[in-house]
């Protein structure tokens, strides 16, 4: 064993125990410094290392990425999207839930996965089903099929960007609608779409995206030839307008109810910790 693969686990063995010693505590120094922002440029390229004015950037950065710019007339986007459900999808998506599926999305959550803000993870739910079960699977069937709101439930803390960690409790409630969707949810997505569909593979498009280049590289012949193009779709998700995702969901096909309640669990999903608007994508 050489020196260098000695100083590595040496210095894995020191950093993993958190040994209080002088070497762990440079590298929590040195990692501080590095991760520390010392400044920020404003969107006129100006920079600042004024915390007041820094705190703005950041404010007015998220406050223009989650706020819609203008009310836009979406049917010239949605006449190509053909209708993927039937009556008897519908059928099935809008029956009302049962204490069958509660469970089924309790015990196929990680028992050990990160908690929410109240600490309670699915470990909790599972082992001591026999004592809240009850209550649990109620409160749960509340929301479902009788519309209560599912604001006390959903409760996060958010710095910098807005992705955080929310209760088991309500990962339960999005589980449950999950499982229903999965039912239907295939014949409404393109074929395109490779990626986080079952029995898809990612890897499909890498492969259709070779075939593609090798062609246009392979084209000699005709006056007429192909080009490609790079869109930079900088943070697609963070800009979808909540409006949009509802109609495209009732130009699907979903039944209104089950469209509603579907909606209203990402619409509430930003639960705001400090001065920030409510955003609208």
């Amino acid at each position: 064993m050489g020196w260098t693969d000695r100083i590595n686990r040496r210095r894995r063995k020191e950093f993993l125990t958190a040994r209080n010693t002088a070497f762990f505590h440079s590298q929590a120094t040195q990692r501080r410094r590095r991760n520390f922002i010392h400044k920020l440029q404003d969107e006129e390229g100006r920079e600042t290392e004024i915390r007041q004015e820094m705190e703005g950037i950041v404010r007015s950065y998220f406050q223009n990425l989650f706020t819609l710019e203008t009310r836009g007339n979406y049917n010239h986007l949605l006449s190509g999207i053909d209708r993927g459900t039937s009556e008897e999808d519908n059928q099935r998506l809008t029956m009302l839930y049962t204490k069958k599926e509660i469970r089924e999305a309790v015990f196929e959550m990680g028992p050990t996965k990160a908690p929410g803000e109240d600490l309670f993870p699915a470990l909790f739910y599972q082992n001591c089903r026999h004592i809240i079960g009850d209550d649990v699977t109620n409160f749960f069937l509340q929301i479902l099929n009788r519309g209560m709101e599912v604001k006390q439930i959903n409760s996060t803390h958010i710095h910098f960007q807005p992705i955080s960690l929310c209760n088991v409790i309500y990962k339960i409630l999005a589980k449950a609608i999950v499982n229903r969707l999965r039912e239907v949810i295939e014949k409404c997505i393109d074929m395109a779409q490779s990626a986080f569909v079952p029995d898809r593979l990612i890897s499909d498009n890498v492969l259709l995206a070779y075939e593609i280049l090798h062609t246009l590289k392979q084209k000699r012949l005709g006056k007429k030839g192909f080009i490609t193009v790079k869109l930079d779709m900088s943070k697609v998700y963070d800009r979808v307008e909540w409006n949009f995702i509802k109609e495209i969901m009732v130009q699907i096909g979903f039944a209104i109810n089950n469209g509603t309640i579907s909606y209203s669990i990402v619409e509430k999903t930003f639960d705001q910790q400090g001065d920030f608007d409510k955003e609208t994508r």
